[in-house]
């Protein structure tokens, strides 16, 4: 699971440091995680997620696609209808 971590820090060129500060999550709390003394909590994983645009899921996840909140535009471009996005997000929200 830190190894997504480490990759979207490259990807997005900042520091652990620096999500840190601008999360709230403690440098400690990362190191930890890094080194396996610990696990981050749901809160924790949601302010990491949310802050690289990315789902708890992929996160926690193996497979090589991020996540996209079901929120997100992937619903919602142009040709989409607007009842078929809502029941999409309604579905994901009941799993």
């Amino acid at each position: 699971m830190y190894e997504r971590f480490q990759t979207l820090l490259l990807k997005n060129n900042v520091t652990p440091y620096k999500v840190a500060k601008e999360t709230g999550v403690t440098q400690t709390a990362l190191s930890n995680w890094k080194t396996g003394r610990s696990t981050p909590t749901i809160k924790t994983l949601k302010k990491i997620a949310d802050y690289f645009g990315v789902t708890v899921d992929y996160l926690m996840s193996d497979t090589g696609k991020e996540g996209l909140s079901v929120s997100s535009n992937i619903f919602q471009d142009e040709n989409s209808d607007p009842q078929i996005a809502a029941g999409i997000e309604a579905q994901a929200d009941f799993i």
